[in-house]
């Protein structure tokens, strides 16, 4: 049998390189291009070397893994030993599923490894599940984040109850005479906008990164927000037209007075805990 070493070479390396890369930056870690290149070269040397030891089964998957753990350590940095056993062993665990696929696609189109189609084959397909894998991976953590920030809320104004998400915005610093001022969307606006309830309301500046501006408002009865199991009410807060909609699914965006104030001696907003 003929093995093409550039193919071996080339094939692991880019292939360990997108491993690693995905493994660093999916752990949280800086990554360092130069340092991933060099612990993927070393891969690559490793992968064509290794079947020269003439090792089989349970030895050649310990000996795999402690070179795969090696690679892992030269790529990025640690905060200690737990943090690196973690990320070697994703590294390890992503390893396995891509052998895995990369298998099955040899086995789909008839590839050996003497195949000059091993880079068309395996790279390129991989390229794109890990570019797919990013991807998702930035949209479930980024959920997971706006997930925290995410809250129950019911705005009582004008003898009518909306329950909304509301999104707990730290960047808003809007008041109205010293009062926290939450925004509700369109549609979220729509359900007060009954019984002469525009009347009632009045324009109010509001400064954000695009500007100035005199938006509608008006001062909610009562707002309630909960949390899990805790519930907390609010009087008289100022409720801001923004129109249009938000990002997030959020209805409304509130004000991060609005968060904790329950033990604050120096609270602008008169909370109740109701559980």
């Amino acid at each position: 049998m003929t093995v093409y070493v550039e193919y071996v070479l080339a094939d692991n390396f880019i292939l360990d390189y997108l491993l690693l890369k995905l493994t660093v930056k999916t752990a949280g870690k800086k990554i360092c291009r130069v340092k991933i290149a060099a612990a993927a070269a070393l891969g690559a040397i490793f992968a064509l070397f290794y079947p020269l030891t003439g090792l089989t089964g349970a030895l050649l998957v310990l000996l795999k893994t402690a070179f795969g753990a090696f690679m892992v350590l030269i790529s990025a940095e640690f905060c200690g030993y737990k943090d690196f056993l973690r990320t070697a062993g994703l590294f390890v665990s992503l390893t396995f599923v891509v052998g895995g696929a990369i298998t099955g696609i040899y086995s789909i189109f008839g590839l050996t490894e003497t195949s000059n189609a091993l880079i068309a084959f395996t790279v390129l397909p991989f390229w794109g599940i890990c570019f797919l894998s990013q991807r998702a991976y930035k949209k479930l953590t980024k959920a997971a984040r706006i997930k925290k920030f995410m809250r129950e809320t019911e705005i009582k104004a004008f003898g009518i109850t909306v329950k909304t998400t509301g999104f707990m915005d730290t960047g808003n610093g809007v008041y109205d005479e010293g009062v926290p001022v939450i925004f509700i969307d369109r549609k979220t606006a729509s359900k007060f906008l009954s019984n002469g309830a525009i009347f009632k309301m009045k324009k109010i500046p509001v400064i954000t990164v695009n500007g100035k501006s005199e938006k509608f408002a008006f001062k909610s009865d009562e707002i309630t927000i909960r949390l899990g199991e805790e519930e907390y009410k609010y009087k008289d807060i100022t409720v801001c037209i923004a129109g249009g909609s938000f990002e997030r699914g959020a209805g409304a965006i509130l004000h991060p007075a609005l968060e904790g104030s329950l033990n604050d001696k120096n609270a602008v907003v008169k909370t109740e805990k109701v559980s």
